[in-house]
């Protein structure tokens, strides 16, 4: 298997969350793939079909604030490459609330529309009736997608796997803007001095309105 991991900001937290790493990871640089996919995602999967051996699957992680559909449509552009499944990870908790944002609603629901699997996590957080809700809610919203419960982020491998069974060709509009990254901005900032940790969150999270998501090492 081989891995990309992409992130929407400067700071690649995420890969410094990766365990198992070797010298054969790549990493594309700056920015999330479908602001890149023209050029750095796509010279990182020609470069995999130089691989000794080649891998067997590609897992590409696309960030947070991604268009799965349209990864999906230039993917299959690539000699060598085919579409298997598009899997979109949501919170049981928060989903329909956050489906009726103003600002990532949109979003939300065009990831959902290309979706063929959807990972029903954080279901420890709410009751059954609550789970029963949320997965009815997201089997009417993408009727041709499989909805599966999960704690924590954790499901058996193979449940992934059986969703590679070639899926079906993305359908993108053409009206469609590519990527949504234009409608978000990021900041980075590093903290040199010692801080409650719990304060600066209480700070991020009251008094900064806009604000989606954070998230660092404290």
């Amino acid at each position: 298997l081989a891995v990309l991991v992409n992130e929407f900001g400067s700071l690649s937290i995420d890969e410094d969350l990766i365990t198992a790493k070797t010298s054969n990871m790549i990493s594309i640089a700056g920015g999330c793939v479908c602001c890149s996919y023209g050029n750095d995602l796509t010279l990182a999967l020609l470069d995999m079909l130089e691989l000794d051996p080649i891998p067997d699957h590609v897992l590409l992680e696309a960030s947070g604030v991604a268009l799965p559909g349209v990864i999906a449509a230039s993917v299959s552009l690539l000699q060598g490459y085919s579409m298997d499944s598009i899997v979109v990870l949501t919170n049981a908790e928060t989903v329909q609330e956050q489906a009726q944002d103003t600002y990532i609603g949109d979003t939300i629901l065009r990831q959902l529309e290309h979706a063929d699997l959807v990972v029903l996590n954080k279901t420890d957080l709410v009751d059954n009736e609550q789970q029963q809700d949320a997965h009815q809610w997201l089997a009417g919203m993408q009727p041709g997608a499989k909805v599966i419960p999960s704690e924590h982020g954790q499901l058996p491998p193979a449940i992934l796997f059986q969703s590679f069974v070639g899926r079906r060709d993305p359908v993108v509009s053409t009206t469609s803007p590519i990527h949504d990254a234009n409608l978000y901005a990021t900041r980075s900032f590093t903290v040199d001095h010692p801080v409650d940790a719990k304060a600066l969150a209480k700070i991020l999270a009251n008094d900064f309105p806009g604000v989606l998501r954070v998230k660092g090492f404290v």
